[in-house]
C-alpha cells in the first residue's frame, strides 16, 4: 500500500483530511503538518478547546487530546480528540534558500504551525481532521459539538467520508471495493449525495 494516505474533500464550508498507513522507518518523526502560516496579526487569540493560548514569541505546546483549534479565522476540528502540536515562532529565511535564482534578501515574520507527530519509526499512523475557513472561535466550537461528519472508511483500502447535514458522501477507493452504496472495480474518487 502507498505510505502516506490523504483525502481532502471539500464539502461546501469544510474540508476533510484523511491520511493513513503513514510509515517512516527512520530515527527521524515523521510529521503531518496541519498548518503554517505567517500571521497577519501576530498577537491573533489561538483558541484550543476554548482556552485561549499564550500569544508571546517563542512559545510551544504539546497537547494529548485536541478536539479544536481556532486563529486567524480558521478553524481546526478533529472528529476524534488528538495529540497535537503547536507552536508560535518567527521563521526567518530567504527565497534564495529555496531556489538559486531567487532573492537573497532575509525576511522574517510570526508563524503559527499545527502538527501531528507521528514519532520515529512510524508505523501505520493516522490522521483525521477538518478545516473551517472563515469561521470563529463559537462556530468552530459548535461545529466540533455538531457530529457533522462520520468517517466510514479510514484505512489503506478506502478513505469515505459522510457529510451528515448534506447526506453527502466522498469516497476514495484506493483500490477495487465497497463504501456505502458505491463499489468500485478500481482505484478512483467519487461523491454522491
Amino acid at each position: 500500500p502507498p505510505e502516506d494516505l490523504h483525502l481532502g474533500r471539500l464539502f461546501g464550508d469544510e474540508i476533510v483530511c484523511l491520511g493513513s498507513d503513514i510509515n517512516c522507518p527512520s530515527d527521524h518523526p515523521a510529521e503531518t503538518i496541519i498548518n503554517q502560516w505567517p500571521l497577519s496579526d501576530p498577537l491573533a487569540p489561538l483558541t484550543v478547546d476554548g482556552q485561549v493560548k499564550p500569544a508571546q514569541l517563542p512559545w510551544s505546546e504539546d497537547l494529548s487530546a485536541v478536539r479544536w483549534v481556532h486563529c486567524g479565522g480558521i478553524g481546526y476540528t478533529f472528529p476524534e480528540p488528538q495529540p497535537l502540536k503547536l507552536k508560535r515562532e518567527t521563521q526567518t529565511g530567504s527565497w534564495h534558500d529555496m531556489s538559486d535564482s531567487q532573492s537573497d534578501a532575509v525576511h522574517s515574520h510570526p508563524f503559527l504551525t499545527l502538527w501531528f507527530d507521528h514519532g520515529r519509526q512510524a508505523k501505520g499512523a493516522a490522521y483525521a481532521y477538518v478545516i473551517l475557513p472563515r469561521k470563529s472561535a463559537a462556530e468552530t466550537e459548535a461545529y466540533a459539538a455538531s457530529g457533522a461528519i462520520t468517517i466510514l472508511a479510514h484505512d489503506s483500502r478506502t478513505h469515505a467520508v459522510r457529510q451528515n447535514r448534506r447526506h453527502s458522501v466522498g469516497v476514495v477507493f484506493w483500490e477495487p471495493g465497497v463504501a456505502g452504496k458505491l463499489s468500485a472495480d478500481r482505484a478512483c474518487i467519487a461523491y454522491y449525495e
